[in-house]
């Protein structure tokens, strides 16, 4: 008997699918090199396999060894172009818990961090001197990206009336563009919590929100909050940084996609997806219009990735089961309306 093929994506909105890349194991996690040329795949065997991002050619398998479980984050790290030093430098943190630094193109580890516990995500500092990791239990670590050694550990206080860190494991962690000692976490305590790390407990909180993936971002220029959770209704909004009022809760007219990723793009859109109705999706922020639509997946999209080129060709990759999709997304020129 045939075995049944899954049925291609429908796609809504000016994107072009360059390719669909056909894997034999789960994607999980996924990252655009800063100058588009590079897509870093990782995935539930351990390994991170590298792309040509315009061809979808396999170049690199970065495999670690068996003990490290699989991949459940990936970052290509910014490169300062006044600074010496290797440009394709990847983050990657794994299931038992250890945090490795990549060399790409020597498919070679460097730095390695071994953590008591599964680690789930990872977010560089803007100016590269530091990366944080969150995880399976309640804390934030941050550590030192020359030395790998840690530098700060947060967590909440023993003060059961004041909501100053987790209670439960941590999906999600964000540095603020801009601001080097500001970083945000979220994760299923209904939380996102914000961190200075200055102080030893969080100074504030997002509440009423579910994240389970990468679903916070924060837009460069206002500082406004990014948050996708992961339930069927008001799962994208925006919340005010200084406030953390909410400020707008995107519709998709009786839609249901709970979300596992969600990011900030340029222009004043976003990107999410998600599964229950397996979707990707590209929004108008300023009037909450769905401009690209991806469905007909066969399995939820659990992380995703956008980049400008120089060119100002546009790059939007998403993974979903054992699919990598790359696509070029046609941007339209709409300048955002003022809130």
């Amino acid at each position: 008997m045939e075995a049944q093929r899954e049925p291609p994506p429908s796609s809504d909105g000016p994107v072009k699918l360059l390719h669909r890349i056909d894997l034999t194991v789960d994607t999980l996690c996924c990252s655009l090199s800063e100058e588009g040329d590079y897509l870093a795949v990782g995935c539930a065997d351990r390994k991170i396999r590298v792309f040509l991002t315009e061809l979808g050619t396999l170049v690199y398998v970065l495999d670690p060894g068996e003990q490290y479980g699989p991949v459940t984050c990936v970052k290509f790290r910014h490169h300062f172009p006044e600074q010496p030093g290797e440009r394709h430098i990847l983050l990657a943190t794994y299931g038992e818990g250890y945090v490795v630094h990549w060399h790409v193109t020597k498919s070679q580890p460097g730095l390695v961090v071994k953590e008591d516990r599964q680690t789930f995500c990872v977010s560089y500092s803007p100016d590269m001197r530091h990366f944080a990791t969150v995880g399976s239990d309640c804390y934030v670590t941050v550590y030192s990206e020359a030395t790998g050694k840690q530098t700060h550990r947060f967590q909440a206080s023993t003060n059961p009336s004041v909501m100053d860190g987790h209670q439960m494991r941590v999906f999600a962690v964000k540095y603020h563009p801009v601001m080097t000692n500001i970083l945000l976490t979220g994760g299923w305590d209904g939380t996102v919590q914000f961190w200075d790390l200055r102080s030893e407990h969080a100074m504030k909180h997002i509440s009423d929100v579910h994240v389970c993936g990468e679903s916070i971002d924060i837009e460069p220029q206002r500082s406004n909050v990014l948050v996708g959770s992961w339930r069927r209704n008001d799962s994208l909004q925006i919340y005010d940084f200084d406030s953390c009022k909410l400020l707008k809760t995107f519709s998709d007219k009786g839609r249901q996609s709970q979300l596992y990723c969600a990011q900030w793009l340029d222009q004043g859109m976003v990107a999410c997806g998600g599964g229950s109705e397996n979707m990707a999706r590209i929004v108008q922020r300023h009037n909450g219009q769905t401009q690209v639509r991806v469905t007909k997946l066969g399995n939820a999209v659990y992380g995703q990735d956008y980049r400008v080129l120089r060119s100002g060709r546009r790059l939007f990759c998403f993974i979903s089961g054992t699919k990598v999709y790359v696509y070029h997304h046609s941007f339209s020129g709409l300048v955002e309306a003022e809130e």
